[in-house]
């Protein structure tokens, strides 16, 4: 008989272990953890730890603060041409969309963290265990067949499921089961990652900065790693790679030898600066690099894919584990709300309208600038050197570069990102409807999608998104003579109007907090003017901001953006605006004025 649990997680890597720990903290505990490996692998490999994910990591106790305790919390990065010719540097303090640095630490680190959380909490990892194959049964659950070596001996049984996320890295042998096509190439030439230990110092060698190296022999970058250590990645030519052999691989290039330490050396000192000498090589990988992404994130059923399994690309901005991990935790508050019979099994579909849209950035993105970065022609060499000292003058440009290496700037578009707006009438509202137009239209403001942004609350404290595991609503009481024929005119008023959302939503929002009118600070960092609600998803990010504060639009919301099992709705729910009505009329006048001026003038 095959062993029952809600979810079979496929590898314990960081995106494995990440949805683990994300299904736990929403209260799903029958879960099992499976990795081909008998040990964890202890490896530097992802090892920048950026922004969003420091973020959502903060939600497992005491795992950031361990992260932090180890690594090295990084605030600018810095670019040089040449050995010592400083041509750029990005001070990423105050420009930040985060309350959060970027920490540098090993990932074997970043995993014992993950796992140290599960164990207290009575989840554990099963070694030495591969998936065979997955079926589904007559009731349309997943059956997967595994094999663990135990010792001397190996056992073969089997999972029933309600579902299974492969996070078993960009070899995904659950991806190629499911004959899912990773899409993409391999590009020829080859990368070095090396981790070591030196007692020589180097411009290119800052213990507070992620550095770029933008020589004319190509592109390299470093950043430091605990105990007075570094890491470096180094892309490569044909020309430079010299250690390959005579054996090809499935993709018809020479397959990679591993470089000799006496090599390295002599590479560090010709793409970071003379001088450095390596005293430890800790770790060092010779490889090429995958760009490539899954046609799908999942099988359309109940097996779905994460990580390294969906998405490969280059380790330029470090990406890797912290997409991973932003991929696990987007599954993960979805997949306990569906399991706890919450929502409705289509919330899942959102899954990869979501992160499958920014996984195809994140490689189209990093594909270009890596063959930008890698670019040893003269004319890129001076436009990159050239242009980097005037852009990074710019304050926009330094915080657009920190927060999408950060991960803080991206925005969600699917069905669970809704706006309404309620069209305040033309008389005697026409002012007030001009200026709610202005401010959705063109001011820059908080909206559904996006990141909800606690660090620029005064009046909330940041730990209300992570107070509970649910949504939360905020509410904004609305600046007086901006929000017309609410009922709900008071402070008082607009608590209870949170209560009540709390009640009608059958336990998906768990908090509610009410900003008060004389909140100044809060209404400009948020764009708000009159009376409104944000409804906040438990990763964080705004699910739907609604204007004025109505009922009927959130539950309209909870019904048939979330799916909602409990929730219905009774209204025909309109949560898109568009004010025709008064473009119309203004058109209209304008053009009456302007023929009355024509007829004035002859």
């Amino acid at each position: 008989m095959a062993k029952n649990v809600d979810v079979l997680i496929v590898g314990a890597g960081p995106t494995g272990l990440a949805a683990a720990c994300e299904l736990l903290r929403q209260g799903i505990t029958n879960i099992l953890i499976c990795d081909v490996l008998t040990e964890p692998l202890i490896q530097t490999k992802g090892s920048l730890i950026n922004l969003r994910t420091l973020e959502v990591l903060s939600n497992f106790a005491n795992v950031v603060p361990e992260l932090k305790k180890r690594g090295k919390v990084l605030d600018k990065i810095r670019t040089f041409s040449a050995p010592g010719e400083l041509v750029g540097q990005v001070e990423m303090s105050g420009k930040i969309h985060s309350t959060h640095k970027f920490v540098s630490c090993e990932q074997w680190y970043t995993e014992k963290c993950l796992t140290t959380y599960l164990t207290l909490n009575g989840v554990s990892v099963l070694r030495g265990t591969k998936v065979l194959d997955i079926q589904y049964d007559n009731e349309g659950f997943p059956i997967s067949e595994l094999e663990a070596t135990q010792g001397d001996g190996v056992e073969k049984f089997k999972v029933k499921s309600q579902f299974v996320i492969a996070a078993d890295g960009a070899k995904s042998g659950v991806r190629k089961q499911l004959n899912i096509p990773f899409v993409g190439e391999v590009l020829k030439n080859g990368f070095i990652a090396c981790h070591f230990s030196t007692k020589t110092s180097s411009d290119a060698l800052d213990s507070l900065a992620l550095t770029l190296c933008l020589f004319k022999e190509g592109f390299a970058f470093s950043a430091p790693m605990p105990n007075n250590t570094w890491i470096v990645a180094v892309d490569l030519t044909a020309a430079q790679d010299e250690f390959v052999s005579d054996q090809v691989d499935p993709h018809g290039l020479n397959v990679l030898k591993e470089y000799p330490k006496e090599s390295l050396e002599k590479l560090l000192q010709n793409r970071l600066g003379p001088g450095i000498e390596i005293d430890k090589l800790i770790w060092n990988s010779h490889f090429r690099v995958n760009q490539r992404l899954a046609a799908a994130y999942s099988d359309k059923k109940r097996v779905y894919l994460a990580g390294d399994a969906c998405h490969s690309h280059t380790p330029l901005g470090g990406q890797g584990l912290n997409f991973g991990i932003q991929d696990a935790v987007n599954l993960g508050w979805k997949m306990s709300l569906v399991i706890k019979k919450m929502c409705y099994h289509d919330l899942l579909l959102t899954y990869q309208m979501e992160r499958r849209n920014l996984g195809n950035l994140l490689v189209e993105g990093t594909t270009r600038l890596q063959k930008a970065a890698s670019d040893r022609s003269s004319i890129m060499f001076h436009l990159r050197n050239n242009a980097f000292p005037i852009l990074t003058s710019f304050p926009y440009f330094v915080e657009v570069v920190a927060n999408t290496i950060g991960d803080t700037i991206f925005t969600y578009k699917s069905s669970l990102t809704q706006e309404h707006w309620r069209k305040p009438y033309v008389f005697p509202y026409l002012f007030m409807r001009r200026r709610q137009n202005i401010l959705r239209l063109l001011t820059a403001r908080v909206k559904a999608g996006d990141k909800c942004r606690m660090e620029l609350m005064q009046s909330v404290h940041d730990t209300f998104l992570i107070k509970t595991t649910g949504f939360k609503l905020l509410i904004f009481e609305g600046i007086p003579g901006n929000t017309p024929y609410s009922q709900l005119n008071s402070y008082q008023k607009c608590i209870e109007f949170g209560e009540n959302a709390r009640n009608i939503s059958k336990g998906l929002i768990t908090d509610t907090f009410v900003v008060k009118k004389d909140s100044k600070e809060d209404y400009k960092n948020f764009g708000v003017l009159g009376q409104c609600f944000f409804l906040i998803r438990p990763d964080g990010y705004i699910a739907m901001r609604c204007e004025p504060l109505e009922m009927d639009m959130l539950r309209g919301y909870l019904a048939n953006s979330l799916k909602s099992v409990q929730v219905k709705c009774p209204v025909k729910y309109s949560p898109i605006v568009g004010d025709w009505v008064l473009y119309i009329v203004i058109g209209v006048v304008g053009t009456i004025g302007a023929f009355t001026l024509k007829q004035l003038w002859k």
